[in-house]
Parts: C-alpha cells; structure tokens; sequence
C-alpha cells in the first residue's frame, strides 16, 4: 500500500466572501431583470405578430370545423391582461439565454472542472430540447388536440323545434307564428361566379369562384367567408384569456417534458443511478410518463399519447446518450 496520501477533488479556482458572492449575486440579478424588460418592450413591438402564432393552431381547427375563427372576451380588459402577460412570458424566453450565463457566471465560480463541463454541455441541450417541445405542440399537437376537442361539440344532438303537444295546446298563438315563420320562403341571392360588371348599391350576390357572400354599399364591396355551417347543438366559443392559459399550460408541459433526456444522463453520469438500473427499470418509467402526461395535458387520450410517446423515445435517446458519455469519460476522471 502507498504511503502517499489519497489526491484530492480539484479545488473551486475562485475563492470570494459571503458578502462579494451577495454583491455579485445582487448585480447579476439587476443586470437579468433589465434584460426581462428589453425583452418585454420588443416583444410589445412585435406583438401583433406574436399573437397571430399564438392564435393561428385554434384559427385552423375552428377553421376544419366549419367554424368562424374567432375568440370572445369576458371582460373589459382582459385583451390587455392577456397582451401584457404574453409579452412579459416572450420577453423571459427570449432574454433567458442572458439570465442563464449570468447565472452560470454566478455559480461556475464555485464548481469544479468537471462540474462546469458537465454544465456546459447540458445547458445548451437543454434549451434546445425545451425549444423542440413547444414548437411540436404548437406545429403537431395542438391542431389535432383542438380540432378533436371542437369535433365532440357534434356528440350533442340538436333537439328538434317541435313545441310538442301541451306546449302547442297552451300557447296556440305563439306555436303558430312559429310555423309560419319556417314556412316563410328566404331571401334568393344571385349565384355568379364572378362579381358583376357594375354592382349597384343594395346589391348582394355569391361569387362561387372565390366562395364569398359580397354586397355593395356606399361605393364599397364588403364580403365574408362561405364556411360549412356547424349543425352541432353545442357552439364553442372559447375566451381569450381561457385560450392562453390553456396553451401556456401545455406549452410548459411538453418543454418540461422534453428534458427527459438530461434527467436521465445527469442521474447515470454522477452515478446516481446507473444506465443499467434505469434500463431494467423501463416499465414502471414508462408507466410514470403516461400518468404525468395524463396529469399535464387536457382529459383526452390524443394529447396524453401525442406527449407520452416523445418522452418515451427521448428516454431511449437519454439511455444511449449516458452511455456514450461514461464510455468516452477519461480514466480516473470524477
């Protein structure tokens, strides 16, 4: 046996006291909540076209619906709270990768070199993973989770407007206009397919060619939309303020979720629990995603295994990816 004392951890190269690590932490924090705020007013600027991306996966599946595209709001200012939130949550995402380095300025000061490595490549993956999250929600999941959700609205029958026999014995009158009023014939349009040569004011028409319903008044040709009318009892009108949150809270949960892989190679490269262990232990991981999908994502089994399959396969990717890092690890290296 050697005489020769066992060798150390290497030491933090930087050594400060309390008060230099409070005065420092105190600056960094200044320095990341005016980011925040630069971050904030650009994304006030660009506001209009955030919110078109925000708004354009509900827009297409109310669309596929035969539904008008449209949001309401329950109250008077709840357009403003939801702009001003929307722009402060862009804001912190885009100025994060600032706030992160001057964290990790904050905090490498005390790791060890193989702790700061070990950071320095699992940082950048992480942001990228948390990136490819929310855009697979808002590019692949969330057109088919609202389009499914908006469709069970068809699970209503429409009742009929037959007021039924007592009904049209106590109000005879009333059962009457009724009648008369559905039996009355509708308004005819002219069905083009182009718009007339010279429309004249008052004038409505069809343009089959461009499916819009025109008319013209006071020297101008105002049109709308021909959609498939929904037949279904149930009508969605969603709120705006509903919406976000809804979207906020999904879009939290996918970038969360897509981390899988960086639980699973920290765990295995400090060897808190080996490759192996986490291998044989498939199932029951398995079975915990599904339940924190389950827990995260609305009550439908589409949006459950559109974020339980992702982070099934990225914990195969985490598995493959340990083992590569414990393989290309040095010898004797923490």
């Amino acid at each position: 046996m050697s005489d020769q004392p066992e060798s150390k951890p290497e030491e933090p190269q930087v050594r400060m006291s309390f008060g230099e690590h409070l005065e420092e932490l105190r600056w960094r924090l200044i320095r990341i909540l005016i980011a925040a705020g630069v971050g904030l007013v650009v994304c006030f600027v660009f506001e209009r076209e955030i919110m078109l991306w925000l708004m354009r996966p509900l827009s297409a599946a109310l669309a596929s619906q035969g539904e008008p595209p449209k949001l309401i709001t329950l109250q008077p200012a709840e357009t403003f709270v939801v702009v001003l939130k929307m722009c402060f949550i862009c804001g912190l995402i885009i100025s994060a990768p600032y706030g992160l380095w001057q964290l990790w300025a904050f905090v490498a000061a005390g790791l060890y070199r193989h702790e700061r490595r070990f950071v320095q490549r699992m940082a950048p993956a992480s942001i990228v993973l948390f990136a490819l999250g929310v855009l697979f929600l808002f590019y692949v999941v969330l057109p088919v989770v609202l389009s499914f959700l908006i469709s069970i609205g068809s699970w209503v029958p429409r009742p009929g407007s037959d007021p039924g026999l007592i009904a049209g014995y106590l109000f005879p009158e009333q059962s009457a206009a009724t009648q008369a009023a559905t039996t009355q014939p509708g308004l005819a349009l002219p069905i083009l397919e182009d718009d007339p040569p010279d429309p004249q004011a008052g004038q409505a028409w069809v343009n089959t060619r461009e499916n819009q319903l025109k008319i013209r008044l006071d020297g101008q040709t105002y049109q709308a939309d021909l959609r498939r009318a929904s037949e279904s009892f149930v009508r969605p009108g969603f709120a705006l303020s509903f919406y976000f949150s809804f979207v906020t809270h999904l879009a939290l949960g996918f970038g969360i979720g897509f981390q899988v892989p960086i639980v699973v190679v920290f765990l295995a490269v400090l060897n808190i629990v080996p490759v192996a262990q986490m291998a044989r232990a498939r199932r029951y991981v398995v079975f915990g995603m599904v339940v924190a999908a389950a827990l995260v994502t609305p009550p439908d089994v589409t949006s459950q295994v559109m974020l339980a399959a992702p982070m099934i396969l990225l914990y195969e990717v985490g598995l493959v990816a340990a083992r590569v890092m414990i393989r290309r690890r040095a010898p004797g290296e923490p």
